[in-house]
């Protein structure tokens, strides 16, 4: 796990400045605190940070430069050991480290740019072929590790972190208005845009050929080519997602460093954990958050799973005081970005590099076995409309309206008959209202910015079925733009590398292909995935109600310590003019402040937004200040 900065000048007319490519290393040290190196010729200048993870040796720094190649490598080849055992054995390779980059360099000598579609793993590179004149950019088929880009002046530059382009092009009146938009609505930024014009995120799934001449991108991976499964019987599928996400598991266990696992008393992270100590055999690091809110607090199922295995468990209570550690959060992400569970995640990440340097995680369980309740229920309307017909349909929807929403029953009986009436265009624009649905303040904007931008995923999947399209959006949306982009930055905040077995491209291929019968077996969700934790896990933990990994925001937001401090904050005069009405901020603000908890999540958006601007735009914070300092 890595940073890394590429210039890249198609004509070759002279090195980039060498100082210039420090500086632009130096800003995310924290992603590579263990080696720096730069190249840097008439064509290309390549700088990277190391965090060493596997072959601890010097022989293994970057950038890398081997038989007229040059490498800079975010990121892991978790199947490295067996593909250099094939280049050794098919092609004859010889190797000098015992790196998976390395392995990346011989691979593309021996197979060309191809050779991406044998990794599996966690990757974003950029790889100088000096025998070729040719630039190779690659990024992982999920997008775990991230990788921007800006065309200027003739001229490419590539980084791992937002923060190194803006040391060559300030954000300053480069902010991107749809970019705003989009973080406004959904709270993050989906692709291709990012927070300042002329940048955008390299799409995941893809490699990219440059030289003098043209630049030719190709898309080696997509979720469309995947055919659904042949199995029929749950029990099978249930042995083969065992069986998958413990070869999985077992090759994020590769390191030469510790490694351990965040646990948050959910099924995926709980599962991980087990099946972590069950491999292992022995004890491990294992890190929690919880909070001083009940309804937000999985304490008590942490505990339960620990004990059972033995594992050592460190576990952190946080408080509204962790809030004053916000511009240090906000800085560390660079992009706008609103998920305000980045705040527990990068506690808990910081709690765990004291032991660690790699930690399992469970993202990704949830969008490739059908957890969340978006494809679920459009699922139980397509189930409704063949099970019922239709003039009895027509019958139920007075009677439900007459029976009203009390309980949830009713609740849910009401939304699936809504859902069974309408287009899946129609309900995927339903599901996705933003934080400012319901407002006048930027209801126009933010549909356009819903329509322009997040409805592309959802268009983008060929299948005729409505919840496989459900389901593609939220793997190419909402998990990478979203969720990947929060673990990435938090850990590589504190210098973490984290992996997650559930984002092996077989195991979300497989759970991709489940057929929805298999997938929610006796209408429950994420079924298949529970009968396999339920070998490891509490039962009654499994099949508990979910409750997310979020913190009180609106319960912190509206103490009387933070109350007149984030309103201070976000009435500071700044770019955010330009794009909602002071007398539209003023009144959420204030509704907020009288206790109208649907405000909440527009003002943490509002206060995330004042923060970024102020600490890149108008420059008028620093990221070390405490929060409690900035109202002035």
């Amino acid at each position: 796990m890595c940073g890394f900065v590429a210039v890249f000048d198609p004509a070759g007319r002279g090195a980039f400045p060498t100082e210039a490519l420090e500086r632009m290393c130096d800003v995310i040290r924290h992603r590579g605190p263990d080696a720096s190196g730069v190249y840097v010729d008439d064509w290309v200048a390549l700088g990277h940070r190391r965090l060493s993870v596997i072959d601890l040796s010097d022989k293994a720094n970057q950038p890398m430069a081997m038989d007229g190649c040059v490498l800079v490598h975010n990121g892991e080849i978790y199947n490295y050991l067996e593909l250099r055992e094939e280049l050794q054995d098919r092609a004859g390779a010889e190797f000098t480290t015992d790196s998976d980059s390395e392995v990346i360099i011989r691979s593309y000598i021996h197979e060309g740019p191809e050779c991406v579609r044998k990794f599996n793993g966690m990757f974003s590179f950029i790889l100088w072929d000096s025998t070729k004149n040719v630039l190779f950019v690659a990024r992982d088929r999920l997008g775990v590790k991230p990788l921007f880009f800006i065309r200027e002046g003739g001229k490419y530059m590539f980084a791992s972190d937002l923060k190194s382009i803006w040391e060559a092009y300030p954000p300053g009146d480069r902010i991107d208005p749809a970019a705003v938009w989009n973080f406004l609505d959904q709270g993050f930024i989906s692709e291709p845009e990012a927070s300042t014009c002329g940048v955008s995120k390299f799409p995941p799934g893809h490699y990219l050929c440059l030289d003098g001449h043209k630049e030719s991108e190709t898309k080696y991976w997509d979720l469309n080519a995947v055919e659904k499964s042949p199995t029929t019987d749950f029990n099978e599928a249930v042995e083969r997602t065992e069986v998958l996400l413990t070869d999985a598991l077992e090759l994020r266990l590769r390191s030469d460093v510790p490694v351990g696992c965040f646990v948050s008393g959910g099924v995926d992270s709980s599962l991980v954990s087990a099946l972590t100590a069950a491999k292992l055999g022995k004890t491990f690091h294992a890190y929690s958050i919880g909070f001083d809110s009940a309804s937000h607090d999985e304490s008590q199922y942490v505990k339960s799973l620990v004990q059972r295995y033995g594992i050592e468990h460190h576990h952190e209570t946080l408080t509204s005081e962790c809030l004053e550690f916000l511009p240090h959060i906000v800085w560390s992400y660079a992009e706008l970005f609103g998920d305000s569970s980045a705040v527990p995640t990068y506690f808990v990440s910081k709690n765990a590099r004291r032991e660690l340097t790699v930690v399992l995680t469970g993202d990704g369980a949830d969008e490739a076995f059908g957890g969340y309740v978006d494809p679920y229920a459009v699922y139980l309307s397509e189930w409704y409309k063949r099970r019922v017909p239709g003039p009895l349909r027509a019958m139920v929807r007075p009677a439900l309206k007459l029976l009203g929403r009390r309980g949830s029953a009713l609740r849910w009986a009401n939304r699936v008959e809504e859902i069974s009436r309408q287009s899946g265009r129609a309900n995927y624009v339903d599901f996705k209202r933003g934080a400012w649905h319901g407002t006048t303040a930027s209801d126009s904007a933010a549909q356009a910015s819903r329509g322009g931008i997040t409805m592309r995923h959802f268009d983008q999947c060929t299948s005729g079925s409505e919840v496989d399209r459900f389901l593609y959006a939220d793997l190419h949306d909402r998990l990478a733009y979203d969720f990947l982009v929060k673990v990435d930055m938090a850990t590589m905040a504190h210098s973490l590398e984290a992996r997650s077995p559930f984002l092996d491209y077989r195991v979300v291929e497989w759970g991709y292909s489940l057929s929805h019968p298999t997938r929610y077996k006796s209408l429950r969700r994420k079924a298949v995935l529970k009968a396999v934790a339920e070998k490891y896990v509490d039962p009654k933990a499994v099949h508990r109600r979910k409750m997310g990994f979020t913190m009180p925001q609106g319960k912190w937001l509206r103490e009387p310590k933070w109350q007149p401090i984030v309103s201070e904050i976000i009435r500071r005069p700044s770019v955010l003019d330009e794009y909602l009405p002071r007398d539209a901020i003023n009144a959420v603000v204030s509704r907020f402040n009288e206790g109208s908890d649907a405000d909440a999540t527009r003002v943490w958006l509002l206060l995330w937004f004042q923060l970024w601007d102020g600490l890149f735009v108008s420059k008028v914070y620093g990221p070390d200040e405490p929060l409690s300092s900035l109202a002035r």
